[in-house]
């Protein structure tokens, strides 16, 4: 939502603007770079066991980039988000002096650790059910896009908010 003076709410700006683009972003990234690693392979394991010797796994190696690169463009919003409110373009405004990156960059971190051991975790209770379970090339493209994409948009908005003196909307109050 923006106001007369053209400017717009934090949370408007980070639901609507910056984190749609962000997890759009990161999901072509990530699906292309899937779709072109997987290139000649017709299937591709789940997570790969120990003693096999295949180079990819879904869960194991195609999946972390996705968490990595989020980590990044979370960093990138912070820094937009920041210079967008010193310039009052978004409300609340911030102090140039204001510090940020320390947060982000702590913030950011433990959900790296955290979405890391989320899609490790999901990998083990799969191997459970199914040891062997391989997906096809698109089927594993698709599945790192959307985890890349919600991913991204999570990282994003959270970076946003974590600015210093943002505040999530109150019950009511208009995004």
């Amino acid at each position: 939502m923006k106001n007369s003076n053209n400017t717009m709410l934090i949370s408007a700006f980070a639901l609507r603007k910056q984190a749609p683009v962000d997890g759009l972003i990161n999901a072509m990234l990530n699906g292309g770079l899937t779709y072109y690693l997987l290139a000649g392979v017709a299937d591709i394991p789940l997570i790969s066991l120990p003693g096999s010797n295949f180079s990819h796994s879904l869960l194991g190696t195609l999946v972390i980039p996705a968490i990595v690169f989020a980590f990044v463009i979370s960093l990138v919003t912070s820094a937009i988000t920041v210079k967008k409110r010193v310039k009052g373009e978004i409300i609340p405004t911030l102090n140039a002096s204001a510090p940020w990156v320390k947060g982000a960059l702590k913030w950011g971190l433990a959900h790296v650790v955290f979405n890391i051991f989320i899609v490790y975790s999901v990998g083990a209770m799969l191997i459970q059910v199914s040891p062997d379970m391989q997906v096809s090339r698109m089927a594993a493209t698709g599945i790192v896009f959307m985890i890349a994409g919600v991913l991204a948009y999570s990282e994003s908005y959270f970076a946003i908010m974590r600015t210093p003196n943002a505040r999530a909307p109150s019950v009511g109050e208009y995004v």
